[in-house]
């Protein structure tokens, strides 16, 4: 489908107010105005889906039947048509916005000609064929095969290795009830993990009842500035329970840094209940178990202005109390995961913790002394795991923090922080390996270099790479690093 809509679409980025409009606010809002070719896919992709999970949905709600549509209609007329269901089923269910009105990415141009109309006919008839109740649960797995891995990386969503998502999530949620936030959800790899953790916490296994399904979605709280990614979430999350599509997913399209604890979100769309129809909220809780994620790495020049501005509004006093404000011209310009992990600070409970792979160029920098600085007085912090060789994309190397969110000065300072360093591929990573050393915090180990440190004796002064490797090899780390690049 895709290559049918490139052309008409290439035309209306041009001509069309409304798509130039989204397009230009996309590019002020994400730093980024994707090409015809993926707008296209990502286009095809949205329309696929919202095919998909409205046959879904006509099992549960009552919802009018969708059909093959009249291919004598123009294109307009046939996509008016699809849209008035859809719209219908989202205020019938009150629920699924970011599946069924992903924004930009809704607006798709079908052009006049019946073939075309024909292969989205073709899918709309073929699922009236598919007994979606019989596959049950397992239409969860074939769902995550229909847009491929190498697919989701090149539209945009950075993918992070399923070992990674597992050994972050199972360290991160210690309980079968967690409030469990990604803060950046991508396509949704941490959050389906947190799903599975939490399901199997509960019950044992990852195929759960409607009653515990609906109780886990009721925990998750998943959110992306991007509607393409959040779409992709909240299709995820709905498909681990075809049988029982929930109206409480948590998914938001937000930029994470004007989000505060503890608010009331509006969505732009209303929902009809025996009181008359009422505007969609959803509540974040005051404060959360686990954080999860994989921030975004992009350097503070790069970050769009609105992102910049709430940076500031949220995180001006602290910045500027750790000497982290952004000065290009003094060379203090960190990463916006720096702020990222600063501001989740304040989205945990006491005892909460954060679990993230990050850039490791904080180790290695002179603000990332007094981003460390954060770290020591507000998380027992406990490991930092580095990553010789570069895991996900040509030019950057990656850690991964494990962190305890602490008040108390003594219990921080008596803390032992364990440094790993992976030599290798992130697929050769056990991860029950990793658990075990974190648990036994052994200073000797086969596989990886591994020191434990108290935290109480990190020193304020000196950049972690450093302590991490020790005075001697640091040099030659660093050296063997910067090859690399």
């Amino acid at each position: 489908l895709s290559e049918d809509i490139r052309p008409l679409l290439s035309v209306r980025m041009e001509k069309d107010k409304v798509l130039k409009s989204g397009l230009q606010k996309l590019k002020k809002e994400l730093g980024f105005e994707p090409n015809t070719d993926s707008l296209a896919r990502m286009m095809a992709y949205v329309l696929m889906n919202k095919i998909i999970f409205y046959k879904v949905l006509e099992r549960k709600y009552k919802v009018r039947k969708l059909v093959e549509l009249p291919t004598t209609l123009s294109g307009t007329k046939f996509k008016e048509r699809l849209d008035e269901l859809f719209d219908e089923a989202v205020s019938i269910t009150g629920d699924f916005e970011p599946i069924l009105k992903p924004d930009i990415y809704d607006h798709i141009p079908i052009p006049d000609d019946p073939a075309v109309l024909e292969k989205i006919n073709g899918l709309i008839t073929f699922l009236d064929y598919v007994n979606i109740d019989e596959l049950g649960d397992a239409m969860g797995y074939i769902y995550q095969e229909l847009i491929p891995e190498r697919e989701r990386h090149q539209l945009g969503q950075f993918y992070t290795p399923p070992s990674i998502c597992e050994l972050i999530c199972e360290w991160a949620i210690g309980g079968a009830d967690d409030l469990v936030l990604d803060p950046g959800c991508g396509s949704g790899g941490f959050i389906i993990k947190s799903y599975d953790m939490l399901a199997e916490l509960k019950t044992g296994r990852t195929e759960v009842s409607e009653k515990v399904h609906t109780r886990i979605l009721d925990q998750l709280y998943a959110v992306d500035i991007n509607p393409f990614p959040a779409h992709l979430t909240a299709m995820n999350l709905s498909m681990r329970k075809v049988r029982a599509p929930s109206t409480n997913l948590n998914v938001v399209v937000r930029d994470f840094f004007t989000l505060e604890p503890n608010t009331t979100l509006y969505t732009s769309y209303t929902v009809k209940t025996p009181a008359g129809e009422v505007q969609r909220k959803i509540q974040l809780p005051q404060s959360f178990d686990a954080v999860v994620g994989n921030p975004p790495y992009t350097r503070w020049t790069e970050i769009p202005e609105p992102t910049k501005k709430s940076i500031r509004r949220y995180l001006g006093d602290v910045i500027r109390k750790y000497g982290l404000t952004p000065r290009q011209a003094g060379g203090v310009e960190p990463g916006i995961y720096v702020y990222w992990v600063m501001h989740a600070e304040r989205f945990l409970k006491d005892g909460g913790r954060l679990a993230m792979i990050i850039s490791n160029l904080w180790l290695q920098t002179e603000y990332g002394i007094n981003f460390g600085k954060f770290l020591l007085d507000h998380f027992k912090i406990v490991s930092v795991i580095d990553f010789t060789l570069r895991q996900f994309d040509a030019s950057i190397s990656t850690c991964i923090i494990l962190l305890e969110k602490c008040k108390s000065k003594e219990e921080r300072d008596r803390n032992e922080i364990l440094f790993i360093n992976i030599p290798g591929e992130v697929e050769s990573v056990s991860v029950d390996e990793l658990l075990k050393l974190l648990n036994v915090k052994k200073t000797s180990d086969d596989r990886y270099y591994v020191k434990v440190m108290k935290q109480g004796d990190m020193p304020r002064d000196k950049k972690w790479l450093a302590v991490f490797y020790g005075e001697k090899i640091f040099a030659s780390q660093l050296l063997t690093k910067m090859e690399g690049m």
